[in-house]
């Protein structure tokens, strides 16, 4: 596959329109409950706005007002009765968020030279993915790193694109393929988008000290490390 060029976001992201109850237990109060907590934490004209609410073991969330919607809604327990579909669930995606929050924090944050938004995304409902070729399966395939963050320097304007995966390399051939079919995509292309430069990459967020060489340029342990 070869890339054409880069374009605005449509409707490549909409895994949001989907959000769906399920499970044990759940009756229409509960159901009007969670909407009602929703629709408080996305009033950002409240005079004391609220942060966050913990509900039936899910975090709803709008401290990351830079994500692509908000609030976010992520799992704080796995045992859940009740089941918010696309919910940040996998322990590695929760771990990236926190350690992501807590970066943020920190006044020399490499984010501050930055416009900038992130959004997770799901393989099962969202477009946005990089083609490669599975070895073992002997077929074409689509890797969804689980977010993507886009980046505008403010003073140089210039653009970045960064796909992040945590824990990727749980089956590390499959992920050098997933890393060869990006870089068969995006190495050695001049992207711009309204004639200024864009940068392409992609990290596997993993806090192993045992990863094969075949990764070097494309480990992250820490957020800072993002924009080494």
């Amino acid at each position: 596959m070869e890339l054409e060029g880069i374009v605005p976001i449509n409707e490549e992201i909409k895994h949001f329109e989907g959000f769906m109850l399920s499970g044990e237990g759940l009756n229409e109060a509960i159901i009007k409950e969670i909407n009602k907590r929703i629709k408080e934490l996305a009033q950002r004209k409240q005079a004391k706005p609220i942060q966050k609410i913990e509900k039936y073991n899910y975090v709803i969330t709008a401290e990351l007002e830079r994500h692509y919607y908000y609030p976010m809604i992520l799992e704080s327990k796995g045992d859940c009765k009740i089941h918010i579909n696309y919910a940040i669930s996998e322990s590695s995606e929760l771990e990236f968020i926190q350690d992501l929050q807590a970066y943020l924090q920190d006044s020399k944050s490499a984010f501050n030279d930055y416009d900038w938004c992130f959004s997770k995304i799901v393989e099962t409902k969202d477009s946005i993915f990089i083609p490669y070729f599975d070895n073992e399966m002997q077929s074409e395939r689509k890797f969804y790193p689980d977010f993507i963050f886009w980046l505008q320097h403010k003073e140089s304007k210039a653009y970045k694109i960064i796909f992040i995966d945590p824990k990727g390399l749980r089956f590390e051939s499959n992920a050098r393929d997933k890393l060869q079919g990006f870089k068969e995509l995006f190495n050695n292309k001049k992207l711009d988008f309204k004639d200024l430069a864009i940068e392409v990459a992609l990290f596997y967020y993993n806090k192993d000290s045992n990863i094969s060489k075949d990764f070097s340029g494309h480990i992250a342990s820490q957020i800072c490390e993002l924009f080494s």
